[in-house]
């Protein structure tokens, strides 16, 4: 895979506000009453959803005690009162899980994320390999610009280990989760490795054998720097034709996913900002309707919106059969859609 790193700084991030999406992120549970007092006092001297929401970060971490033991951080080790009220030890989950209350609970729309970190890197290639010890969760906070944010609280002892936790003056749990990429980089170390290979490898080995085996090592690792490079310009190009993911078979989903296109085509039309990479159909409509009610006074077109988002979402997701109804009734839907936009 290759993955893009979020440009995150926390100066912009600070001037951002919280982001609006569905009402399950908000949601904290009914037995937790003591939730909202302990997220009020942790960000009492915050003035911006960035600073409440590294409040919490740094209070978690601090405060929270790591489980290394645990055979898989993807489960819990600890109920939630536990970990953050009696000092009981937590997986990544635990930690994330605190966050993502205490930020619900400080009204901010968040969501626990489960991956894994970068992994091991491979010297040669530049490339990462990533096992089942890398498994790892964090929280994600939602900014109407930045879309959603990554904050990891979790202590892991092999990120210090490692260097990746090392910040470098930045906002802690925010930026070590991504700060090695994989993208650009990786083309970057594979084209350079033939001059720090050669180097290496002269150290290493001496005479003719020695000097065969750098040239080798070289000619390999320019085919390695060619072929990425050819990967890397084929994806970016394909970056500019749409949904990049395998999808599901019917002649009636794509027509439906070209009608959603327009759709989107129309709101940039009226001025709503083009949908981020990784946001969310759902979020997306919701971020449209408030954008076209406070720039252009428009109403009425929360419905419609919904209804292509639930369509969208069942022709690119479902894997039932795809009734070609919807497909009619979405030609239908976009006249509608256009008449309330120039309402």
């Amino acid at each position: 895979m290759v993955s893009v790193q979020p440009d995150l700084a926390p100066q912009k991030l600070h001037q951002d506000r919280l982001g609006r999406t569905d009402p399950r992120y908000y949601r904290i549970p009914g037995s937790a009453e003591w939730l909202p007092a302990l997220a009020d006092q942790i960000t009492s001297g915050a003035s911006t959803g960035f600073g409440r929401a590294v409040s919490i970060v740094d209070f978690v971490r601090r405060n929270g005690r790591y489980d290394a033991s645990a055979p898989d951080q993807l489960k819990s080790s600890a109920p939630l009162d536990a970990f953050l009220l009696d000092g009981k030890a937590g997986t990544s989950v635990d930690f994330s899980t605190a966050t993502v209350m205490l930020a619900r609970a400080a009204g901010m729309p968040a969501r626990l994320v489960a991956g894994y970190l970068p992994g091991e890197r491979d010297l040669l290639s530049g490339a990462y390999k990533v096992r089942h010890e890398d498994a790892h969760a964090w929280a994600e906070i939602l900014f109407q610009e930045h879309g959603w944010v990554p904050f990891d609280s979790t202590p892991r002892p092999d990120l210090y280990a490692a260097g990746r936790a090392t910040v470098g003056g930045q906002v802690p749990g925010l930026k070590h989760l991504f700060e090695s990429s994989v993208g650009d980089d990786l083309l970057r170390e594979v084209v350079a490795a033939p001059v720090r290979l050669s180097g290496g490898l002269k150290d290493a080995f001496g005479g003719p054998v020695g000097a065969a085996l750098v040239v080798m090592a070289g000619a390999i690792a320019v085919g390695l720097g060619w072929l990425s490079m050819r990967l890397l310009w084929k994806g970016r190009r394909r970056a500019h034709k749409g949904w990049l993911y395998s999808r599901l078979p019917g002649s009636g989903r794509d027509e439906m996913l070209r009608i959603y296109g327009r759709v989107e085509r129309i709101l940039r039309k009226k001025g709503v900002r083009a949908r981020r990479p990784g946001q969310t159909l759902r979020e997306y409509a919701l971020t449209a309707a408030d954008q076209l009610a406070s720039t252009l006074g428009t109403r009425g077109v929360e419905a419609h919106l919904a209804w292509f988002t639930d369509a969208a979402w069942t022709a690119a997701y479902n894997a039932n059969s795809f009734p070609i109804q919807i497909v009619h009734e979405a030609r239908a839907r976009l006249s509608s859609l256009k008449a309330a936009l120039d309402g």
